[in-house]
């Protein structure tokens, strides 16, 4: 495959004539030459991309629409000294008692201690945990 750095230097030492230049040009820069490089140069890339990720398993990633009714719930929790807030969706529509959100966290975090929990508006970009059925 010739480039129009070669191309020209070939040229210049054959000492070609301006018409065999460009003639010479023409056929180098015509579409089928073009895409003749840019598919070689996408099969280039893609043998490396599959070099690079052969031995790797592929993911698959996605998201969980909440189709449940429901409330999301901001719970603020202290566990092993540390305060935590995350948000909890529960299916029902009454607030939950704090008994109620305490045992679901602590299938969680163990021996957690809820401080305060209030309703929050759900956020697709945060994490979310489902609570159980009760």
């Amino acid at each position: 495959m010739k480039t129009f750095h070669t191309w020209i230097s070939e040229a210049r030492k054959k000492k070609l004539s301006d018409e065999e230049i460009t003639k010479m040009y023409n056929a180098l820069s015509s579409d089928a030459h073009v895409n003749k490089i840019k598919k070689e140069k996408e099969d280039s890339i893609d043998m490396e991309h599959q070099k690079r990720t052969s031995p790797r398993r592929s993911t698959n990633e996605g998201y969980l629409r909440i189709q449940e009714r429901g409330r999301t719930y901001s719970i603020m929790l202290n566990w092993r000294g540390k305060p935590i807030q995350l948000h909890m969706f529960f299916p029902k529509f009454t607030r939950p008692t704090k008994a109620e959100i305490t045992f679901e966290v602590r299938k969680v975090y163990p021996n957690a201690t809820v401080l305060y929990f209030d309703p929050a508006p759900n956020d697709p970009t945060k994490p979310l945990m489902f609570a159980g059925e009760s």
